[in-house]
């Protein structure tokens, strides 16, 4: 069961994100979205994350582990003030539990704001990196395939076969710039 965190218990707590919930707060932080947060003023970005709810642990009278609410446009733990936030926290909810809403919480983000251009570098980078099981109840399949990523966007498979080729190409040709460097380096000596 869920209970508001009291502003008495936010007091001197060291905030983290929960072990559980790491590849998820990973996985979300290293993606490109469709709005650039650092276009917007700090006024509007504060403005915008204001009422968010934020979901954790309290495992101790020190730490507050979150597990849910981070995928707010440009969260920080270094700007993070707890003491601003609402926070929910839980006490009863295993690893499992908080690893699949963590996933889940960054999977609604990223099926609501992709850009079209980028659609089979996101497949590529869930595949990867999103459980199977969270994969498989979102889509009724695992791996996400370009087929079924198709029929739930309006791009084609011979389109996201076409992005497919732009990152092979891209990926190819980073491996020869790098060889290249190597052997200009080795050249010299």
């Amino acid at each position: 069961m869920a209970r508001v965190l009291s502003q008495r218990k936010k007091k001197n707590l060291s905030v983290n994100i929960h072990p559980s919930a790491l590849p998820a707060f990973e996985f979300y932080q290293e993606q490109s979205f469709l709005f650039d947060p650092n276009i917007l003023s700090p006024a509007a970005l504060s403005l915008m994350n204001k009422h968010q709810i934020f979901q954790g642990t309290h495992p101790s009278e020190k730490q507050y582990f979150i597990f849910s609410g981070f995928t707010t446009l440009n969260f920080s733990l270094n700007t993070f003030n707890i003491k601003d936030a609402t926070v929910l926290t839980y006490s009863n909810l295993s690893d499992s539990e908080i690893k699949e809403i963590a996933w889940l919480s960054v999977c609604r983000t990223f099926l609501s704001s992709l850009q079209n251009k980028r659609l089979e570098i996101f497949r590529i980078a869930l595949n990867q990196s999103v459980p199977k099981d969270v994969i498989h109840s979102l889509f009724n399949s695992s791996p996400l395939t370009q087929s079924l990523l198709s029929e739930h966007t309006h791009l084609s498979i011979s389109g996201l076969k076409k992005q497919n080729k732009e990152i092979e190409d891209i990926s190819n040709i980073q491996i020869v710039d790098i060889f290249e460097s190597l052997k200009g380096v080795y050249d010299e000596r």
